[in-house]
């Protein structure tokens, strides 16, 4: 655990091996019953459990859901939404977090699917020995609408030796591999309340929330075997890509900035230091306005991104490579008036 970490690490040695999936869906009726039977597929010797949450859907997800909790009672816990939670501002995960009880949660959204029967059965014995580490990923296996594996998105995903993450990766967000590879120590039950509500309702995407809070918690590691199919759907459908896809340029840039100060304060929570990590974030803007200074965008916007505040200790962390940026432009410039 790291040294400055606000957040407490509880002892669950003595608990009982289990694992609680947690499954959120939102329109996945197209991809919802081979999720599932990729869990129900599991072999262990521990009794796992589906906690699946419906964010309202608009297609035949809550009747799907209802049919496999219906033919799996004891196996299936589902809470089907009559109001869109996200679309109101309210978090899911507060909501949810009373229902997971198992010493450890994977995770696989309504439209992925697991491809191992023996992945949970790997990735437990793997922490079981292990009880410094508190989460373990895996490579995955990328694929399409139609769960097609796509060559293409290996630059997102590629495969890794195994290893720990290292803190700077931690630091900058920089995922190994895909969310639903996850299995990590059910941290929520060391936290008080107060913690539970800071950690759960910070404006964040929750692989990035995982990720930090297990980091300063202990140890993460990720292995290289393929258990797991990540579909990444970016042109149609309502998953997190597919609407970021819909999204204009300033939309996207607007909200990457505020995403960024957000993230600045949930690092420092959760590890006791400002490192101000995510300078991707600062590095766009930069570009941004160095390339729409002679552009006819429309003042308003240039305006709006402007009131969006930076903090200090964030600008001269970024101060280094702002410089490297500015030497390499200087230098070409010389070079191009030198050969004129």
């Amino acid at each position: 655990m790291k040294k400055n970490c606000p957040l407490r690490r509880g002892d669950d040695s003595g608990m009982p091996v289990s694992v609680d999936v947690m499954c959120t869906v939102y329109n996945h009726g197209k991809y919802l019953a081979q999720a599932l039977d990729s869990i129900l597929m599991q072999e262990t010797d521990f009794p796992v459990r589906i906690v699946i949450h419906d964010d309202a859907s608009t297609d035949d997800s809550a009747e799907i859901i209802r049919a496999y909790q219906a033919k799996h009672p004891d196996r299936i816990v589902a809470v089907i939404e009559e109001e869109n939670l996200y679309q109101n501002g309210e978090s899911i995960g507060l909501k949810m977090v009373p229902y997971y009880t198992a010493k450890y949660i994977a995770v696989c959204e309504g439209d992925d699917f697991w491809t191992d029967p023996h992945k949970l059965q790997t990735q437990v014995d793997y922490l079981e020995r292990n009880p410094d580490c508190m989460a373990l990923y895996h490579n995955i296996l990328p694929v399409d609408g139609n769960g097609q594996y796509d060559e293409s998105l290996r630059g997102i995903y590629p495969e890794l030796p195994e290893g720990d993450y290292t803190d700077r990766e931690i630091r900058e967000f920089k995922m190994k591999t895909q969310t639903a590879s996850l299995v990590f120590r059910n941290y929520y039950l060391w936290l008080d309340d107060a913690q539970k509500e800071r950690l759960l309702t910070a404006k964040l995407n929750g692989d990035i929330r995982k990720l930090i809070v297990c980091g300063a918690l202990g140890r993460v590691h990720y292995l290289p075997d393929v258990m797991t199919a990540h579909r990444r759907v970016a042109d149609t459908g309502d998953s997190w890509t597919a609407r970021q896809a819909r999204k204009s340029e300033l939309d996207r840039f607007a909200g990457n900035q505020k995403t960024y100060l957000e993230l600045c304060r949930f690092y420092e929570y959760c590890y006791g230091t400002a490192r101000y990590p995510y300078n991707d974030m600062l590095d766009a803007r930069v570009s941004f306005f160095r390339n729409t200074r002679t552009d006819k965008r429309d003042p308003e916007v240039k305006e709006k991104l402007r009131e969006i505040p930076i903090p200090l200790g964030a600008r001269l962390a970024y101060a280094p490579r702002f410089l490297r940026r500015t030497a390499k432009f200087a230098w070409k410039k010389l070079r191009r008036r030198a050969g004129a």
